[in-house]
């Protein structure tokens, strides 16, 4: 089943690489949780765009709707009402499948916890999302995953399982597995929040080099020293949008 994509206005130019539209769009999100004690709104009338090539941090107290509004975004979970566009492609319509197909083609995501299989070799775990899409066939999915493990300074660990390497190699293997379906968004949820503060600096770093080469990355965080390295900043309260910093831009 083809994904449902924004129809151009009659008689319109699409370029594809139309670098003036937003790459994310988001419209009247709403998320409310059933619980024992009743509804609870995670957030409320959220309406946000983020531009490609755009570094946009989420901030906020935990329990404020930071990482219930990522997990919109990249489809871990469902909203309640509203609509999520992602070049293009309104995701709150597709069903499980056609959403797992989707996350793995268009979207890399870094977890604080790293999330990487721990029976597997560093190369199989960045390996894994390629050969779940089948983008790369014939061995190149090896070739790539080395590529993008030279690139993180991890070549020389590929053989080693998880267990075996420090909570910052871990990081750069994940991020080396963000990237291996070259996706155009990145979001990663306190992807420093158990590291070191020198190995915090060198993955943000990292991060600043891919926003140089045209990815869009929304990343959540606590550390609010971050702040004036992001294109923006949204601060979220209470599942609400309380204000949006700009920086850089």
């Amino acid at each position: 089943m083809p994904l449902r994509q924004k129809a151009a206005p009659a008689g319109a130019v699409v370029h594809d690489a139309d670098i003036r539209k937003p790459l994310v769009e988001i419209q009247d999100l709403f998320k409310v949780y059933s619980t024992a004690a009743g509804d609870f709104t995670a957030l409320n009338d959220i309406n946000l765009q983020v531009g490609r090539g755009e570094f946009l941090g989420i901030v906020g107290k935990s329990g404020a709707g930071k990482s219930t509004l990522v997990n919109m975004i990249t489809g871990v979970d469902h909203l309640t009402s509203g609509e999520i566009w992602v070049d293009g492609v309104g995701i709150h319509d597709l069903n499980e499948d056609e959403m797992a197909l989707w996350r793995g083609q268009n979207v890399g995501v870094i977890y604080q916890s790293f999330e990487l299989m721990p029976t597997l070799t560093i190369l199989d775990n960045v390996m894994l999302p390629m050969d779940f899409c089948g983008l790369y066939v014939n061995g190149q999915s090896q070739e790539r995953a080395m590529e993008l493990l030279r690139m993180v300074e991890m070549d020389d660990q590929y053989h080693k399982v998880p267990s075996t390497i420090s909570g910052g190699q871990k990081q750069r293997a994940a991020i080396a597995r963000a990237l291996a379906n070259d996706p155009a968004l990145i979001v990663a949820d306190e992807p420093t929040g158990n590291l070191d503060t020198a190995t915090s600096e060198i993955v943000f770093e990292m991060f600043e080099k891919l926003v140089q080469q045209g990815k869009t990355i929304i990343m959540v965080t606590h550390d609010s020293s971050l702040a004036k390295r992001f294109d923006r900043v949204l601060r979220i309260a209470d599942g609400e949008i309380s204000a949006v910093l700009e920086d850089r831009v």
